[in-house]
C-alpha cells in the first residue's frame, strides 16, 4: 500500500522522508485565522517551502525555546525517539 502525497507537502519526497526517518508522521488538524494562514502561505512561497515544513520549523523552535526556559526537568514520555521532532526534549 502506497501513501498518497499530501497536497500541502509539494516538496521533494526524499527531503520529506529525511524529516521522519522510518517513523510515519502524525497529521494534526489546526485552525488558523485567515490572516495568519495568508502570512504562512506568503512566507512559505517566498522561501520555496511547504506550509507543513514552515509550521514544523516554527513548532520545533518553540519547543526548543520552551525546553531552554524550563530547564532539564522537562520530559515528554509520549515521544518514541528524540529524532521524532528533530531535537531532544530531555
Amino acid at each position: 500500500i502506497q501513501r498518497r502525497p499530501d497536497p500541502s507537502e509539494k516538496g521533494d519526497r526524499k527531503k520529506r522522508a529525511g524529516l521522519r526517518g522510518n517513523v510515519m508522521p502524525k497529521k494534526v488538524l489546526i485552525a488558523l485565522p485567515p490572516a495568519m494562514l495568508e502570512q504562512v502561505d506568503f512566507i512559505a512561497q517566498c522561501e520555496h517551502r511547504t506550509r507543513s515544513d514552515l509550521i514544523r520549523e516554527a513548532l520545533r523552535r518553540y519547543l526548543d525555546n520552551f525546553r531552554r526556559q524550563q530547564g532539564a526537568h522537562l520530559t515528554v514520555s509520549t515521544l518514541e525517539s528524540p529524532q521524532a521532532i528533530g531535537s531532544p526534549l530531555t
